[in-house]
């Protein structure tokens, strides 16, 4: 097996010298990298939510990758699914808020899809007051069946629920 060159790895994925500068200041850091390769981009929004996090928590970078250890350990998650575990995890960590009012929105999406059959998608990151819906029909007859339950769908108190919370009312 080929040993991991770090610093070729930096140059393939077009990490800046500054981004270099920092990594290199911290080996679980750099542990990081050479376990999970992660692209800039992925590496920059990871390294900048644990970087808020040792700041808000008064700790240092180590200790808080070490809270995530059982993510980036996990034997039986590949790379890309410990990276993303690990993302949210921090998240998570970072905008607690908006990860109860996410929780809340998807309880209220599952029910109204469960009862309706119309799939509803919230913004990104919840930025904005919109929502996507989305529904099947397989021809005119679904189609007609769909209108009758859709007025009861707007109607419903879980839709109710889902613009009131993200037009920050609840």
């Amino acid at each position: 097996m080929r040993e991991f060159n770090l610093q070729q790895f930096y140059q393939d994925k077009f990490y800046e010298q500054a981004l270099i500068d920092k990594i290199e200041e911290e080996s679980s850091i750099v542990e990081l990298i050479e376990n999970l390769r992660p692209n800039a981009n992925t590496f920059r929004q990871i390294f900048t939510l644990v970087d808020q996090l040792s700041k808000i928590e008064s700790s240092d970078i180590s200790s808080v990758l070490a809270q995530a250890d059982e993510i980036t350990n996990h034997s039986k998650l590949n790379r890309k699914e410990k990276l993303s575990k690990l993302k949210k995890f921090l998240e998570k960590k970072r905008y607690p808020m908006r990860f109860k009012i996410e929780e809340k929105l998807d309880a209220q999406i599952d029910q109204a899809y469960k009862k309706y059959a119309v799939r509803l998608r919230t913004p990104k990151e919840l930025e904005g007051d919109t929502l996507t819906i989305e529904f099947q029909i397989k021809g005119r007859k679904d189609l007609d069946k769909k209108k009758e339950k859709l007025q009861s769908f707007f109607d419903s108190s879980e839709v109710q629920s889902v613009l009131s919370i993200l037009q920050g009312e609840e």
